[in-house]
């Protein structure tokens, strides 16, 4: 491990985790302390990167979380763990097999700074203190100063989504969304103050009467596409969540990479409503191949994907290898952020249970 500790660069890093991982497996606690020691309280960016999920020797780190403590304890030395990173690159998961570490998780969440918080560690609040004073406290701040978040939309919208999911209903938790809330008859759709709680709004209390005269108009004001597709779930508007879905598959393919969590998340929580399914399921016959496969594993992930769609699915899968000579149409799969064939995305689906 050693011959690795002065490089720099993605792959030894990567090499310089598997090395640790490996040491943790043989029970080489004190060689593990001392690579942890050299560069705490530092980052320690070769144990979390926060662009590349390192899942296996997360894992590993807090399968055996209590002997590296005990042994830097005996050694008189300690360390931090960069839990920054790995709630970012979402591996932070991983600490929930291990009590102390869980523990340890939860109080670095209750303690981050708004400027710190980011969608996925919105993310985890609402998984280990769900429903709590805390939490809707945390949500609020970041919905009420979304400029002190980064990326600040998205961490914005993130947390208006989780606490319409954690409180919607709850005319409580509406009113304590803050002082910024206007009345019904002030609002025209596009002021400031509506717009900045839109997305909780239509999510928890979609019957509210303040989104009459948003949903009543003809063109909806500019807005993110979560938001969009969050009242097009209300209203049934099939011409504007189309639009939505190809302006997604159009920037994933442009921007090589998955869209931005509260980006799928409102994909996903508009592909739950009633009007989506209808667009859905005649998208799984669109001519675009991105259509069809985002569509498919929508309909998965839902809930909704019938015994009609699996034989369709299974009729072109054997039209799609019929002819080798012919290249398989490709497209993007918005859930995963890929471009794939669609047989792959149909073996993915019917056999795989990829989420």
């Amino acid at each position: 491990m050693a011959n690795f500790n002065s490089l720099l660069g993605s792959y030894y890093e990567e090499r310089r985790r598997s090395s640790f991982a490996g040491l943790l497996q043989l029970g080489e606690y004190e060689t593990c302390v001392e690579e942890l020691t050299k560069e705490s309280p530092s980052p320690l960016h070769w144990l979390a990167e926060y662009h590349k999920a390192d899942s296996l020797t997360a894992r590993t780190f807090f399968e055996h979380w209590g002997k590296p403590h005990e042994t830097s304890q005996a050694l008189g030395r300690s360390f931090e763990v960069p839990w920054g990173g790995l709630i970012y690159n979402g591996t932070a998961r991983e600490a929930l097999v291990n009590g102390s570490a869980r523990e340890q998780l939860i109080a670095y969440l209750k303690t981050m700074p708004i400027q710190d918080r980011t969608p996925e560690s919105l993310s985890l609040m609402a998984e280990l203190f769900p429903g709590s004073a805390e939490l809707r406290a945390r949500l609020i701040e970041t919905i009420k100063k979304p400029g002190m978040t980064f990326p600040p939309q998205n961490s914005a919208l993130e947390a208006q989504r989780i606490y319409a999911e954690q409180f919607g209903g709850d005319e409580q938790a509406l009113g304590e969304l803050g002082d910024s809330w206007v009345p019904s008859d002030e609002v025209t759709g596009t002021t400031q103050p509506f717009s900045s709680f839109l997305y909780a709004l239509a999510l928890g209390w979609p019957d509210n009467p303040a989104l009459r005269s948003c949903l009543q108009q003809d063109e909806l004001p500019k807005l993110p596409i979560p938001i969009v597709l969050a009242l097009c779930g209300i209203n049934g508007n099939e011409k504007t969540a189309l639009a939505c879905i190809d302006r997604m598959i159009e920037i994933t393919q442009e921007r090589g990479h998955t869209l931005p969590v509260p980006y799928i998340q409102g994909l996903r929580q508009w592909a739950l409503t009633t009007p989506a399914e209808s667009l859905l399921q005649r998208l799984t016959n669109d001519p675009n191949c991105s259509r069809v496969i985002t569509a498919t594993r929508l309909l998965s992930i839902t809930g909704k994907l019938n015994d009609a769609n699996r034989m369709e699915m299974i009729r072109k899968f054997d039209a799609a290898l019929e002819d080798a000579a012919k290249p398989c149409p490709d497209g993007v799969d918005l859930v995963n952020g890929t471009v794939t064939t669609l047989p792959q995305a149909i073996v993915r689906t019917l056999f795989m249970g990829v989420i």
